[in-house]
């Protein structure tokens, strides 16, 4: 996996569009304060100590400044971050077809997934895509949250092609 330092970060961000303001490093130090972004691996490197963030930050960086474009305020943003997702009844009609590979307990009706879920899931989808059986807009009816109703932050692909 990728890592960066914080310029670096900062660097990477910039180069997607992603607006850090006047002062990236202290946007990104700031959202790890409140809680947006999770605190980056420290590491000792001789007698200094390197923060190294990863992929997931560049990725949370996209959501977020996608959500503060859409006028979501920081708290806003806080909420749909942590929001819990599930599956619908197309997310789980389509994760059907790979129920012998998933472990018992997984991709149940009402319940939350997990990160290693959403994982799996993505990758299948990913194969399926390449196969050309799903499309990126089929995606987006694939989760939803609490209410029902469809996790907005999944359509980020577009805004923010990898």
């Amino acid at each position: 996996m990728d890592r960066y330092t914080i310029i670096e970060l900062a660097e990477q961000a910039e180069s997607l569009g992603i607006n850090l303001g006047a002062n990236p490093h202290r946007t990104i130090r700031y959202y790890i304060s409140i809680g947006l972004l999770h605190k980056p691996d420290v590491v000792q490197e001789g007698k200094k100590r390197v923060s190294y963030y990863n992929q997931d930050h560049l990725n949370q960086l996209k959501i977020i400044d996608y959500l503060k474009k859409k006028k979501y305020s920081l708290k806003e943003i806080k909420k749909q971050l942590h929001k819990k997702v599930f599956l619908s009844e197309d997310g789980l009609k389509f994760i059907e077809k790979y129920r012998d590979e998933i472990p018992e307990g997984a991709f149940l009706k009402g319940m939350p997934v997990n990160i290693a879920e959403v994982a799996f899931f993505m990758l299948k989808f990913l194969e399926d895509f390449k196969k050309d059986l799903v499309t990126p807009e089929s995606l987006e009816k694939f989760f939803i949250d609490e209410d029902g109703k469809p996790v907005e932050v999944l359509s980020i692909h577009r805004k923010y092609p990898s």
